[in-house]
């Protein structure tokens, strides 16, 4: 190690960075304390929703399939119309 003064422009950066490393500590550990609690926040919320109790309302959505049905469309929206109008579907019409 060399045992040389540091020059003068060295031991400014050094004091300033030494007077920031407080600063710099106490945002981030903020900023952790707030990214922690707000994901909490955040998962409670989504599982209160979850566990709600949910009205399903699909007959807009076979309207819509409907539709699509009658007017050449493709794929899963006449699946899912055969699927709920066979007998065994006990909301089959």
């Amino acid at each position: 190690m060399s045992t040389e003064p540091l020059p003068a422009e060295s031991r400014r950066i050094w004091a300033w960075q030494s007077r920031l490393l407080p600063f710099v500590v106490v945002v981030l550990s903020l900023l952790t304390l707030f990214a922690c609690v707000a994901n909490v926040v955040q998962v409670y919320h989504v599982e209160t929703h979850i566990e709600k109790p949910h009205d399903v309302n699909i007959d807009d959505i076979l309207s819509v399939a409907w539709l699509l049905s009658q007017f050449g469309g493709r794929g899963r929206p006449q699946v899912a119309i055969q699927l709920l109008r066979t007998p065994g579907n006990p909301s089959g019409t």
